[in-house]
């Protein structure tokens, strides 16, 4: 089976643009995010993936804060439930290793927390409510292996 895209390890300076899209239209047009919390300064400081398909058409992305937050996975819909958004992740956690990041955590919607019941990852703190939505942190290692194909993860 041939790849249907490529992931890459970017920065914001270079690939800010095609992160931008795909980020604008999975959360912004897609979920309705204000695009002041979903552009909220910390891209610069952090470490990014840009997926792009096989005409180098960007696809998909995702951050590592230097906190070892990870967030902003976005796919677009068309690209989904290919595998695309666990690669994401797996290639977050690679670069959060290579950070000496032992841990990283993640706050995902409320009603995904079942599609992470297999993949060691626990709850830290309250649920607590971002863009009108609930969310849960949850905290693993970065050596985590088992991942939810996730279409996004603010």
């Amino acid at each position: 089976m041939a790849t249907k895209f490529q992931l890459q390890q970017v920065r914001w300076q270079d690939a800010w643009q095609n992160l931008q899209q795909v980020r604008y239209r999975v959360f912004v047009c897609e979920l309705r995010v204000d695009p002041r919390s979903e552009f909220d300064g910390l891209d610069e400081h952090s470490w990014h993936v840009l997926a792009c398909d096989k005409k180098g058409r960007p696809i998909g992305s995702g951050r590592l804060c230097r906190n070892g937050k990870i967030g902003r996975i976005a796919v677009l819909m068309e690209f989904r439930n290919q595998g695309l958004g666990s690669a994401i992740t797996r290639k977050l956690l690679k670069m959060a290793r290579k950070q000496s990041l032992d841990d990283v955590y993640m706050a995902p919607e409320l009603n995904d927390l079942p599609r992470f019941s297999d993949c060691a990852a626990c709850p830290v703190g309250p649920v607590f409510m971002e863009e009108g939505i609930p969310h849960q942190q949850l905290m693993c290692s970065a050596a985590l292996k088992k991942l939810p194909d996730l279409p996004y993860l603010h």
